[in-house]
């Protein structure tokens, strides 16, 4: 019996609720039912799966001072264990940029080793900075991505293209904040808002919009821009937000990410990434929080990553 990536279950109490189903009954041509898990492991070293096999180590090492066989056969593999030459040239060089550029991610994700989450949530020297759109490369399409809010919190939209050379460049931001204002933006205030900064980013750039992407929770501003533009906003499938910076993460290690110095970029975009932090109380537990300040442009980069991860060469 095996589980793979069984770091996707929720807890061990799925393999405790499915194990009996198999090895209840005794088989003729069996002693016992062998029951094999293999999984990458995540980075939060309080993430269930880890402290579950911290729990299975220490069994085993005491059986093993009491002079017993231990019960449970505990083993890792990484990429240089290839013995065979089944990685590929390419995969090997596209395992050396994410050495280079990221080393912690690295280790993590091609040694398998617990990194940690620390404090701080982005290595900044990974936004690269770019004047503009390099002559040897050239915009494929444009991706569209808002975090909004109405009474109390920011609406922060951003487009991103993707280009030849598979480079996902920031072009600019829209920003609204409500905050001390008697008077705020109503839905149709900021649908009308939001369309003339898309239409800007069309005359200026030339290219198609292939995915224009909300936040799920958000109906009410998705609706109102609907009715005025007919033009339906994709609501982004969210996840653990653990989940979500990974696929930021992801691009930023392959050295893929870079932006253009406009002034909101700088001001929100640049400013938000820089203060972005796990929340320390929560760091301990296998669903940690981040600090909800300031974070709409941070929330903005998750959407688009995670619902164009594909385009993106996040998902293969």
């Amino acid at each position: 019996m095996w589980y793979e990536e069984a770091a996707n279950f929720k807890s061990a109490e799925d393999f405790d609720q499915t194990n009996p189903t198999f090895v209840r009954q005794k088989h003729p041509l069996a002693k016992d039912v062998k029951i094999f898990y293999s999984y990458n492991p995540p980075k939060n070293p309080y993430d269930w799966i880890n402290e579950w096999i911290d729990e299975i180590e220490g069994d085993n090492n005491k059986r093993v001072e009491n002079g017993q066989e231990p019960r449970y056969l505990i083993d890792s593999s990484t990429y240089l264990d290839d013995t065979l030459g089944i990685n590929s040239e390419q995969t090997l060089a596209d395992i050396e940029r994410f050495k280079q550029n990221d080393y912690d991610y690295y280790r993590w994700l091609y040694l398998g080793e617990v990194v940690g989450l620390g404090t701080n949530i982005y290595n900044m020297n990974l936004f690269n900075q770019i004047e503009d759109i390099p002559d040897d490369d050239y915009i494929l399409g444009m991706y569209i991505s808002a975090d909004t809010g109405h009474e109390i919190s920011a609406t922060a939209c951003s487009c991103y293209a993707l280009t030849r050379k598979k480079r996902i460049v920031l072009l600019d931001t829209y920003y609204y904040s409500p905050a001390g204002k008697a008077n705020k933006k109503s839905p149709k205030e900021l649908s009308d808002n939001l369309h003339h900064f898309i239409q800007r980013m069309r005359d200026k750039y030339g290219n198609k919009i292939i995915k224009m992407t909300m936040d799920s929770a958000e109906g009410a501003l998705r609706n109102q821009y609907y009715a005025d533009y007919g033009t339906a906003w994709h609501p982004v499938n969210k996840l653990k937000k653990v989940d979500m910076i990974d696929r930021v993460q992801n691009l930023l290690a392959q050295g893929r990410f870079f932006y253009l110095p406009t002034e909101n970029n700088l001001k929100y975009f640049i400013s938000e990434h820089q203060k972005y932090q796990w929340d320390g109380d929560t760091l301990e537990n296998d669903d940690p929080k981040v600090v909800k300040e300031d974070d709409h442009t941070c929330d903005n980069f998750q959407y688009v990553c995670l619902d164009n991860e594909r385009d993106f060469g996040l998902r293969w």
